[in-house]
């Protein structure tokens, strides 16, 4: 949905401008979700899914290390395994390496249960990420 961000690293407030027609329908949906919001009074909270380091839309995603890097960098720490692949080093950051947000498992499960409990909390858009973004190598 920010396509080719001007200043990493990109953040709720950057522009959205996408590059790709996912990026384009998410951006068309929420802007439908916002009318309905001004027309009909509903109140409308996009969760979004924060990962501006996603695949090319005509190359796919690049499966050369399929484990995801999380248990890949336990198996390291109980050395089961002797490193950790790093997929995706050619992105405009300090260190070339894709930028990352992980987010708790359980603000995960819970943000949708408290923003349907309590919406005129938390309008708008809000994002799953813990907002500290760090690239993979770091």
């Amino acid at each position: 949905m920010f396509g080719f961000p001007e200043r990493m690293p990109v953040g709720k407030t950057s522009a959205q401008t996408p590059a790709n027609f996912c990026g384009a329908s998410e951006l068309l949906f929420e802007g439908i979700l916002c009318w309905c919001e001004r027309l009909y009074g509903f109140t409308v909270v996009v969760l979004g899914c924060f990962d501006p380091a996603e695949a090319a839309e005509k190359l796919g995603a690049d499966h050369c290390c399929e484990i995801p890097f999380i248990p890949n960098a336990f198996r390291v720490a109980l050395e089961q395994k002797g490193a950790v692949a790093i997929c995706g080093i050619d992105y405009p950051t300090p260190d070339s390496a894709c930028i990352r947000d992980y987010t708790r498992v359980l603000g995960t499960l819970l943000r949708p249960i408290l923003l349907f409990l309590r919406p005129q909390k938390v309008p708008g858009t809000t994002f799953r990420g813990r907002g500290n973004n760090f690239p993979c190598r770091r």
